[in-house]
């Protein structure tokens, strides 16, 4: 329900005037397809971030 919501929100023009205009990509999509976005920038940046050893302060 939230899904669809969300997903009728981005078709306004307008809102996906004003996220691009914040620099976001405006994608919308199904749970399934967020999970993947997740998994996919989790590894790249925890290579990323492994690979420069990077290390909370």
């Amino acid at each position: 329900m939230l899904n669809a919501a969300v997903n009728d929100w981005l078709r306004n023009p307008a809102a996906g005037q004003k996220l691009a205009g914040l620099g976001a990509r405006v994608l919308g999509g199904t749970p399934a397809d967020l999970a993947t976005i997740i998994l996919s920038e989790r590894q790249r940046w925890g290579r990323i971030i492994r690979d420069a050893n990077i290390r909370p302060e």
